[in-house]
C-alpha cells in the first residue's frame, strides 16, 4: 500500500490511489473485440426540456401524470411522459414519435436550441470508439452513412449497410430539482430520447450477429452488443420477431467468443426476454436507471427504489440485492453462461463477478472511476479540491436475510476498491467515484455511459485459464 501521507484530504488520497495503486498486465487484455449496433444516429438534438416544451406549446397539465408512453401519437402524449419522469425520479428514457409530422415539427422547434455534445452516433458506435481511445482495435457492424465512417478512429473497421438517410435524435434534458408546474420535483437531473419511427432497418440486429458468429470464431474474441433497447422504434408487431431473432442468433455462438451486452434505457419492451437474454451473455454492463426493470423481469426486490429520494447508505445494498438475486435465479439455469454485471452510477461504481471467471476487475473499476470523473469535468488531470466523495464511510452491503446479513463495509481512500465474497460463489467489488460540482446536471451526458463501461472492459479480462 501506497504511503499517502504527504497527501491531505480524502478526495486526493482517493485520486492518487486510483491513478497508482493497480496495474495491469497488458498481455491479459482483449486487443480486439466486435461491436454489434443497430440504426445510425446521425446528429443528437440536446435541448433544455422545460424550454423546448413551452417553445412546442406544450404546457403543464394540472393533474400528476401516471404514465409514460412508448410509442408517442401527440403532443400530450410527451407531456404526460416528461411529467411522469420527472415526478418519479427517473433519470433517463426512449420513446418513438410515430406520428411523422409531428416528429419534423419538434424537429424544426429543436434544432435553433441545440446544444454541443462530445458524443454522436448509436450506442455501439459511442462504444467502439471509446475502446478505440485504449487501443482496442473494433469491428462495427452497424447501418451508417459514409460521411460518418469515414470520421471515425482508424482503427475501426466498420461492416454492414451504408445508408443515405439522416436520423436525427432529440434528447430532452432537464436539471435537478427541475420546475414545471404542479409536478412534484425529484433532485435528479435527466434525458428523455426521442426518435422517429423507424422501418426494416432494425431487422439488421439478427443480420449482424450472424456475421459476427462467421468473423469472429477465433478462441479468446470478445463480442460487444448494444442498441438493443431500440428495438422500441419498431413496430409492436416487429418487436417481437427481432428479440426472438437475437435470443436464436445468441444461442448459435461458439464457446470461444465472449459476449458483452451493453443496456440501454428504456428497456420495458425487453421485460420478458431479459432472463434469456442474459442467461446467453457472459457479461452485461447497466446503470442505475435500468435497475427497475431488471429487478421487475427478474421479480427481484426493491422494485420502487429508484426514486431520487433513495439515500446513498441504502443505495449500494440494493444494488447488491437485486444483483444477487439476478445471479441466484440464472443459478437454476445450468446453461446460463453470464459471470458478471458491471454496475455504474453517479457515485460508485459495482462489480459482481461468478467464479472468478473474469480477472482483475481492480484495475477495471479503478479506469472506470477515473473515467467517468475525467469525462464529467472534460480535463483529463481531475483536480481533488473540486470534487467531492459521495459515498459513506461506512454502510451495509446485504439486507436479505441468509445472505451476509450485517456485512458492513468500510470506505478505504488508500485502497479504494473494497471486495467481499458470498458462499465462494459471488465476488462483489465497489469503488467510489469522484463527483465534481455540478456533475450531475454536466450536459456532457451522452457517450458517458459507454465510455465508462469500455474503460472498465478494456482494463479487465476473462480468465481463459481457469
Amino acid at each position: 500500500m501506497i504511503d499517502l501521507n504527504c497527501w491531505t484530504g480524502k478526495e486526493s488520497k482517493l485520486l492518487y490511489s486510483l491513478r497508482n495503486v493497480y496495474s495491469f498486465p497488458l498481455d491479459a487484455k482483449f486487443t480486439t473485440a466486435t461491436v454489434y449496433g443497430g440504426v445510425e444516429i446521425d446528429n443528437h438534438v440536446v435541448v433544455d426540456a422545460v424550454k423546448f416544451l413551452k417553445k412546442s406549446s406544450i404546457r403543464a397539465s394540472e393533474v400528476e401524470s401516471h404514465k409514460k408512453y412508448f410509442d408517442i401519437q401527440s403532443k400530450e402524449n410527451l407531456r404526460d411522459t416528461f411529467e411522469f419522469l420527472v415526478s418519479h425520479g427517473i433519470t433517463c428514457s426512449h420513446a418513438v414519435v410515430r406520428n411523422p409530422q409531428l416528429y419534423n415539427e419538434l424537429l424544426a422547434i429543436a434544432k435553433p436550441m441545440q446544444q454541443d455534445v462530445p458524443f454522436a452516433g448509436s450506442q455501439a458506435t459511442r462504444y467502439a470508439t471509446a475502446l478505440s481511445f485504449m487501443g482496442i482495435r473494433s469491428s462495427l457492424f452497424t447501418s451508417m452513412k459514409r460521411k460518418s465512417r469515414h470520421a471515425l478512429p482508424s482503427n475501426i473497421s466498420v461492416y454492414g449497410k451504408e445508408v443515405t438517410t439522416h436520423v436525427d435524435s432529440i434528447v430532452l434534458q432537464w436539471p435537478a430539482n427541475v420546475e414545471w408546474g404542479e409536478t412534484a420535483s425529484q433532485t435528479k437531473p435527466g434525458i428523455l430520447h426521442l426518435t422517429p419511427s423507424f422501418g426494416q432497418e432494425m431487422s439488421l440486429v439478427s443480420n449482424i450477429i450472424t456475421k459476427s458468429i462467421t468473423s469472429q470464431e477465433k478462441e479468446q474474441a470478445l463480442l460487444v452488443i448494444g442498441d438493443l433497447h431500440s428495438i422500441v422504434a419498431l413496430e409492436s408487431e416487429n418487436r417481437e420477431l427481432a428479440i426472438r431473432e437475437v435470443i436464436q442468433n445468441l444461442e448459435k455462438l461458439p464457446k470461444g467468443l465472449k459476449v458483452h451486452l451493453e443496456l440501454g434505457s428504456g428497456l420495458e419492451p425487453l421485460m420478458l426476454h431479459m432472463p434469456k437474454l442474459f442467461s446467453l451473455v457472459h457479461s452485461i454492463g447497466t446503470h442505475e436507471r435500468d435497475l427497475d426493470e431488471i429487478t421487475r423481469a427478474f421479480k427481484g426486490p426493491h422494485t420502487d427504489l429508484w426514486h431520487a429520494s433513495v439515500p446513498l447508505s441504502k443505495g449500494v445494498v440494493w444494488v447488491v440485492d437485486i444483483l444477487r438475486h439476478v445471479f441466484k435465479q440464472l443459478a437454476n439455469k445450468k446453461s446460463s453462461r453470464l459471470s458478471r454485471v458491471f454496475f455504474q452510477s453517479p457515485s460508485f461504481h459495482l462489480v459482481v463477478n461468478r467464479r472468478k471467471e473474469w480477472i482483475f476487475s481492480e484495475s477495471g473499476l479503478a479506469a472506470s472511476s477515473l473515467m467517468q470523473t475525467k469525462f464529467l469535468c472534460n480535463c483529463e488531470e481531475p483536480h481533488a479540491d473540486s470534487h467531492d466523495i459521495r459515498v459513506p464511510d461506512y454502510f451495509p452491503v446485504a439486507t436479505i436475510p441468509k445472505s451476509n446479513q450485517g456485512h458492513i463495509l468500510s470506505l478505504d481512500v488508500r485502497d479504494p476498491v473494497a471486495m467481499w465474497m458470498e458462499d465462494n460463489d459471488l465476488s462483489y467489488y465497489f469503488v467510489p467515484v469522484l463527483v465534481g460540482e455540478g456533475a450531475l446536471s454536466s450536459d456532457r451526458i451522452i457517450g458517458l455511459r459507454e465510455s465508462v463501461s469500455a474503460a472498465f472492459l478494456a482494463n479487465s479480462a476473462y480468465n481463459f485459464t481457469n
